[in-house]
């Protein structure tokens, strides 16, 4: 818990000191923006100790996608560990771009970029909401496939991607926006980005961008990842 935690104030530190402009022109010279990347060699070797720690102390559980009978505690456990690995993957590889150029940094040091591209994307909302195991259970159940399609719990646009990756490379186009069910099981940056084309998936995804839910989120990290992984 206590890397955990260092680590969240880590990357909190450093969001804040991206590209904070001053408020007051006679203050900026309060404001000005360090040298990109000084931070960047620590921030990684946290990330990397981070991450390396809690593969070895659950069993390599950041991998495989959660199993619907197993213990809430632990799939929560496993889905924050992931989070926080993709939040920092993002931080040190923005925090560290000449957005002008497109460049990195001399100081750049990629995190583990196998691990990014397999490690399942954030659940749906309905399933991070819940609150107790019991809510967790019924936010999965009512994402059965004999749920009616368009009835609550049920509308994750996401899951149209998720099916289409895991069908066939000849298997039938779905279109965006059919409803499809959700299950706990999402597909890796790897998946997707070997199923759909990258302009398809940005045009697709750069409307629902952001932090508001776990959608927006899961968005977010597959908008970044296709910046980064170019």
């Amino acid at each position: 818990m206590e890397q955990w935690d260092a680590l969240h104030a880590m990357l909190l530190y450093e969001i804040l000191e991206m590209g904070v402009a001053p408020v007051d022109e006679s203050e900026s010279w309060k404001r000005k923006r360090r040298t990109k990347g000084l931070k960047s060699p620590f921030l990684s070797k946290m990330t990397q100790c981070f991450s390396r720690s809690y593969l070895e102390s659950h069993d390599a559980a950041l991998l495989p996608a959660p199993d619907a009978h197993g213990s809430w505690v632990k799939w929560a456990v496993t889905e924050t560990a992931r989070r926080t690995i993709f939040l920092a993957n993002i931080v040190n590889f923005f925090s560290n771009r000449d957005f002008e150029s497109g460049r990195q940094s001399p100081y750049y040091e990629p995190l583990n970029d196998e691990l990014i591209m397999k490690m399942p994307l954030p659940c749906n909302q309905a399933l991070w909401s819940a609150r107790t195991e019991d809510e967790w259970r019924k936010a999965s159940q009512m994402a059965t496939p004999t749920s009616p399609a368009g009835s609550p719990g049920t509308t994750d646009p996401f899951s149209t991607f998720a099916a289409a990756a895991g069908a066939g490379a000849g298997g039938p186009h779905i279109p965006v926006g059919e409803q499809l069910p959700n299950t706990h099981q999402q597909p890796s940056l790897k998946v997707l980005f070997s199923k759909f084309a990258k302009d398809y998936l940005r045009a697709n995804f750069a409307t629902n961008a952001g932090f508001a839910d776990s959608n927006e989120l899961r968005s977010f990290i597959i908008l970044c990842a296709l910046e980064q992984f170019s």
